[in-house]
């Protein structure tokens, strides 16, 4: 999975995971978002998601995943 998170694009993209008997494709949706100095952190944070039927772009996804379940960023 690392390798799939490691590059600075916002895209979507099948993984294939295979450490059980079946090989199992998961649909990943990958956000980049650049920390510009927030936290006390720079460069980029890619944000993984595994989704089924959903077409929206990387960020609305995002967006939802975030305001949906209510995940925070804390600073700290």
């Amino acid at each position: 999975m690392k390798p799939v998170l490691k590059e600075n694009k916002a895209r979507s993209e099948q993984y294939v995971m295979g450490d059980s008997m079946k090989k199992i494709l998961l649909d990943i949706v990958i956000d980049v978002k650049y920390l510009k100095g927030k936290r006390t952190k720079r460069g980029c944070e890619n944000l993984g998601f595994v989704v089924f039927g959903v077409k929206w772009s990387p960020r609305k996804v995002s967006t939802v995943y975030r305001r949906r379940f209510a995940i925070n960023r804390h600073t700290g």
